[in-house]
């Protein structure tokens, strides 16, 4: 998805790209978010590094397991972007505002 594209992703193709990795695995799911949002940080020169439960279940290749995605840049949290994302149920749903 988003690394075969030369142009930067804009916001409402973000949104529209989030609601499209629904039938994801969970796994594939957060992978393509994390590309998703890597993209879209990069017009910011914003370079969003994976930490906590998900750089773990990487490294470990799934024998861990979360369910949300931790991202800092230059040791602080991307928390105070435009992106929120919470669990519903079983399943992973991320959302721009």
């Amino acid at each position: 998805m988003g690394s075969e594209r030369c142009i930067m992703i804009q916001l409402n193709e973000l949104k529209r790209e989030f609601a499209e990795l629904g039938n994801l695995p969970k796994h594939e799911r957060m992978m393509e978010i994390c590309a998703l949002l890597t993209e879209y940080f990069q017009k910011d020169n914003i370079k969003p590094i994976i930490v906590g439960g998900l750089s773990v279940e990487i490294y470990t290749r799934n024998n861990y397991s979360t369910y949300d995605i931790d991202l800092i840049t230059d040791g602080i949290t991307l928390a105070q972007a435009p992106v929120r994302s919470k669990r519903m149920g079983a399943s992973f749903s991320a959302s721009v505002s």
